[in-house]
C-alpha cells in the first residue's frame, strides 16, 4: 500500500465521521424528519356555541415521503387557574376521517395533561399525500369577563415534529355577535410575540391565516354567551379538585376503621383513686397501657424500680455521671422478675458488676426493640391487648413514612399545586393520628386503664392522704417509678418533703444535704442521662443532602407527529 492510497482512506474516514456527526445533530435530525414527512396545510374551523362550547374541525394535510402508519395529535386539557387549582377542559372527539368522511383507525389515550389521538393502522404503512379531519367539542375553554368574553386559543400548538407551511381557518361566533369584536394573533415557537399572521372580521366570522404555529385571541361583548351557573361551577370544581376533599374522605375512612377495629371497649366509666398498681403491673407496663407506647422514661422508671427492689444500686458522681452496680447476680433465675426486666439487667451489665451509663451509648439501643416486644407480648398474653400494640403502632408509622416519602417524590417530580400539597399531607397526618390509636385494648385492658388512671389520681393528690403512715411502708420509693411514668415525680416529692429526709439505700448521691426535692432533681437528671445513653446509636455517615399574549398561550395547542 503506497502513501497516497493510505492518505485517501484516512480522508474518507474523517469525512465519514464528520458526516455522521452532522446527521446526528438536533438540527439535522429535524431536517431528516422534515424530509420524511411534512404538513402542507392546517385548517381549523371553530364554531362558538351559545353555551360556551367550541365545536372544532381540524383538517391536516400531510405528505409522507417514507413509510408511516399515520399521525398523532396531542391537545392539552388540564390547566391550573390563578389560585393553583385544577381547571380541566371537557373534550369529546366526534369523528376522525379523511377528506371523504371515511373513518380512520384511531386510538385515543390520556397522557399527563394531554389527550393523544393516534390515527392510522398499526398493521399498515403508507406513503404519499393524506388528509386527516378531526372533529371534536371543547367545553370550558371560553374566558368570561365582566364586560368582555374571550376565546384565547392555540390553534396549531407549538410541539409538532415538523413546521407547518400554511395555517388557515375561521371562527364562527353566534349571529348576534357582529360588532365590537377585537382580534389578536401571534406566531412562532412557544413564548414568541411575533405577529406574522392576519385576521379579518366579517360580521360574526373571524378569518385567520399564517405560515407558522398560530395562536389567536378574539374578544367580544359579554352577554351573548351563557355563563355556567353556580351549580355547574361547583360540579366542575369537585370533579377537577377532588383531592381537596381527600382529608374528609380519609378522616371518614380512618374514623370508621378505628371505630370498628381500634376503639377500646367501654370500661366502668368512673375513675377513683387506686392505692396500688393494678395486677402488680410494673412501671413500663403501666406506661404502655396508659398511652400505647413505650418511652425512654418508662425504661428509666423500670431501672429505678429494680433498684428499689434491691437488684441494683445507682451511684451519682461528679458532673452528672452515673454508675450502676449489680447487687443480685443470680437475677436470671429470679421468679419475681419478668422476662423484659431480666433482659434490661442483662443488657446493662452483661458480665460486669458495675457499669457507667456512658458505657451504654452506641450499644444499648440494639436491645430496645427486644425489650418493647417482650413488654407488649407480655400484656397480650396477660389479656390486656388483643394484638401487640407496639407492632400495630410500628405498622402505621411505617405506612405513614412510606406515604410521606412517596409524597415528597411526587412533589419533586410533578410539582403539584399548593392545595394538593396541603391536602395530601393533612390526609397523611389523619392517617398517622388514627393509626397510632388503633392499639385496641381488651375489656380487661380497658378496666385496667381506668385503675391506672386511678393510681395517677392518687399520686397527683397524695397530700390529701395519710403521708406519715404511708411513709413507714416505704410508699415514697415504691411509687416513685410510677410517678416518673406519669410525669408527677416533682409533685410526689413535694408531698413527702417533710417526712422523707433520709436517702434510700439503693441511691448514693454526690450532692449535699439530702432532701426529697434534691433527690427528685437527681432522678430527673438520671432520667435524662438514661434517655441519651440507651437511645444513642453510631452515626451512619449518610445524609439527605388583553392584547397581551404570546404564541402557545391560551387553551388548546399541543402538537403532534408521525408514527
Amino acid at each position: 500500500m503506497n502513501f497516497s492510497s493510505l492518505k485517501e482512506k484516512v480522508i474518507k474516514i474523517i469525512l465519514g465521521v464528520i458526516l455522521l456527526i452532522f446527521i446526528s445533530s438536533p438540527k439535522s435530525l429535524a431536517e431528516n424528519r422534515y424530509q420524511a414527512w411534512n404538513i402542507n396545510n392546517f385548517y381549523s374551523e371553530i364554531k362558538v356555541g351559545k353555551d360556551g362550547s367550541l365545536a372544532i374541525s381540524e383538517i391536516i394535510e400531510v405528505n409522507f415521503y417514507t413509510p408511516k402508519h399515520g399521525i398523532y395529535r396531542t391537545i392539552p386539557i388540564k390547566y391550573k387557574d390563578k389560585w393553583g387549582n385544577n381547571l380541566n377542559l371537557r373534550i369529546k372527539v366526534n369523528s376522525i376521517t379523511n377528506e371523504k368522511n371515511k373513518p380512520y383507525p384511531n386510538k385515543i389515550t390520556y397522557e399527563g395533561a394531554n389527550i393523544k389521538i393516534r390515527i392510522g393502522d398499526p398493521q399498515k404503512t403508507i406513503t404519499g399525500r393524506f388528509t386527516y379531519k378531526i372533529d371534536y367539542i371543547i367545553k370550558r375553554a371560553l374566558i368570561y369577563g365582566e364586560n368582555q368574553d374571550e376565546i384565547y386559543w392555540n390553534v396549531t400548538g407549538t410541539e409538532w415534529e415538523v413546521p407547518i407551511r400554511n395555517v388557515a381557518g375561521k371562527v364562527i361566533l353566534p349571529p348576534e355577535i357582529n360588532r365590537d369584536i377585537e382580534t389578536y394573533c401571534w406566531t412562532g415557537p412557544f413564548g414568541s410575540t411575533q405577529k406574522e399572521c392576519r385576521m379579518d372580521t366579517q360580521n360574526n366570522l373571524v378569518i385567520f391565516n399564517a405560515n407558522d404555529f398560530l395562536t389567536i385571541s378574539i374578544k367580544f361583548p359579554s352577554g351573548y354567551i351563557t355563563k355556567p351557573n353556580l351549580q355547574q361551577k361547583v360540579i366542575w370544581f369537585f370533579q377537577d379538585n377532588w383531592f381537596l376533599f381527600l382529608p374528609i374522605f380519609v378522616f371518614i375512612f380512618m374514623f370508621l376503621l378505628w371505630f370498628y377495629k381500634g376503639r377500646d371497649p367501654a370500661g366502668r366509666g368512673t375513675i377513683i383513686p387506686e392505692f396500688d398498681s393494678p395486677d402488680n403491673l410494673r412501671p413500663t407496663e403501666v406506661g404502655l397501657l396508659l398511652d400505647n407506647k413505650i418511652q425512654t422514661k418508662d425504661i428509666t422508671a423500670t431501672i429505678i424500680d429494680l433498684a428499689v427492689k434491691g437488684y441494683l444500686k445507682i451511684i451519682e458522681k461528679k458532673d452528672e455521671i452515673y454508675d450502676l452496680v449489680l447487687l443480685k447476680k443470680d437475677y436470671r433465675n429470679d421468679p419475681e422478675l419478668k422476662p423484659y426486666e431480666i433482659t434490661i439487667i442483662n443488657d446493662i451489665f452483661g458480665n460486669k458488676a458495675q457499669v457507667s451509663l456512658d458505657d451504654l451509648k452506641n450499644k444499648f439501643y440494639k436491645y430496645l426493640d427486644k425489650i418493647k416486644k417482650e413488654v407488649s407480648e407480655g400484656l397480650v398474653k396477660g389479656g390486656y391487648y388483643k394484638n401487640n400494640p407496639v407492632k400495630i403502632r410500628n405498622f402505621w408509622v411505617s405506612i405513614s413514612t412510606v406515604l410521606f416519602f412517596l409524597g415528597l417524590g411526587v412533589i419533586f417530580e410533578l410539582k403539584p399545586s399548593l392545595p394538593l400539597f396541603l391536602s395530601y399531607f393533612i390526609s397523611l397526618g389523619i392517617i398517622m393520628g388514627f393509626g397510632l390509636a388503633m392499639t385496641k385494648r381488651t375489656p380487661k385492658g380497658a378496666q385496667t386503664l381506668e385503675k391506672i388512671k386511678g393510681l395517677r389520681l392518687y399520686i397527683n393528690t397524695a397530700e390529701k392522704y395519710r403521708i406519715k403512715f404511708q411513709e413507714k411502708e416505704n410508699i415514697f420509693e415504691k411509687f416513685l417509678p410510677y410517678a416518673m411514668v406519669f410525669g408527677l415525680a416533682d409533685k410526689w416529692a413535694a408531698a413527702f418533703k417533710d417526712v422523707y429526709k433520709n436517702p434510700p439505700s439503693w441511691y448514693e448521691g454526690y450532692q449535699g444535704p439530702f432532701t426529697s426535692s434534691n433527690f427528685i432533681h437527681s432522678m430527673n437528671s438520671f432520667d435524662n442521662k438514661v434517655g441519651i445513653s440507651i437511645t444513642s446509636a453510631p452515626s451512619s455517615g449518610s445524609g439527605i443532602g388583553g392584547g397581551g399574549g404570546f404564541s402557545g398561550g391560551g387553551f388548546g395547542g399541543g402538537g403532534g407527529g408521525s408514527w
